[in-house]
């Protein structure tokens, strides 16, 4: 098991608990306060995420940091 993750895992998960939630790049822009192509940018890594915005990512997908960053073989299960 790796215990690492790098920037790109970290973006990947961000589409993954966006997904899962149900919520379109745009809406969840939206409910952080950004423009509606901020999630495309960050997704495409075009923008740099920034801590405070994955913290408030998680209170809009309703996971735990915990969740996130989980190390096992299924976070995505």
């Amino acid at each position: 098991m790796n215990n690492k993750i790098d920037y790109n895992e970290i973006i990947h998960r961000v589409g993954f608990f966006r997904t899962k939630a149900d919520l379109s790049a745009r809406e969840t822009s939206l409910r952080l306060g950004y423009s509606e192509q901020f999630m495309k940018r960050i997704e495409n890594k075009s923008v740099e995420l920034k801590v405070s915005t994955l913290l408030d990512f998680f209170d809009i997908v309703d996971i735990t940091p915990q969740d996130f960053f989980f190390m096992g073989d299924h976070y995505n299960k």
